[in-house]
């Protein structure tokens, strides 16, 4: 049966490629027309369907430098052994929703969504783990650390995002969002969603180094 990659491009309102956030997913069994339907679908409500007993959906804290007026830009792939090539079908996804704040945190700053399938013999664990990037963040993800020390996740968003994540990516009774490894091919459907207080530093998103400061040493 054949399986499906999905990568979704989140346009930044520079409207320059290099600028979007980038994520990407994946899918066992993904058979037919109907199975790719509820696949993007699934995908679409996981940025923008608030869950239940949450204040907001995934997209709502995201930094007000990801367009709201460019839609999101999905291209699927069968996957097949070798390089992916061409996409199969590409496709707009609605809107994302509003920011919920109006301060962002620094553009290369992220929230790591992991998700993984269940121990099998012979298979290393790191053939059945993936990771999402949720970035860029407004302010309302962080929480100040304890004592005033290093910042956190908030454990509300960390919920909004694996809740989320299993209402919709991992809801699907046919087709299921999977964990896909280019070691051996495999392609193994997700067990479960998890979210540390840990933010992650992504260098490509940040700001182009233009400006710096330099002094000779004191010996010169």
């Amino acid at each position: 049966m054949p399986d499906a990659y999905v990568q979704v491009s989140l346009a930044a309102v520079t409207g320059i490629a290099r600028d979007a956030s980038v994520n990407t997913f994946a899918f066992a069994d993904v058979d037919d027309e109907l199975d790719t339907v509820n696949m993007l679908e699934a995908i679409q409500s996981f940025y923008n369907d608030v869950p239940a007993t949450h204040p907001a959906a995934v997209s709502g804290y995201f930094s007000n430098t990801l367009s709201r007026d460019i839609p999101p830009v999905a291209k699927v792939w069968t996957i097949v052994p070798g390089p992916l090539g061409e996409p199969n079908l590409t496709v707009n996804l609605d809107l994302i929703a509003a920011s919920e704040n109006g301060d962002d945190l620094p553009q290369e700053v992220a929230a790591c969504l992991s998700f993984g399938a269940g121990v099998e013999s012979g298979v290393l664990p790191r053939h059945r783990k993936g990771r999402i990037y949720l970035g860029p963040l407004n302010l309302s993800t962080m929480n100040q650390g304890i004592g005033g020390g290093q910042p956190e996740v908030s454990e509300t968003f960390a919920r909004v995002c694996v809740d989320s994540a299993a209402a919709t990516l991992g809801n699907l009774p046919l087709g299921p969002h999977a964990v896909w490894s280019r070691v051996g091919g495999l392609v193994t459907p997700t067990t479960y969603y998890k979210m540390d207080q840990e933010f992650d530093t992504q260098r490509r998103r940040g700001r182009p180094a233009n400006d710096s400061q330099s002094a000779p040493a004191g010996r010169l």
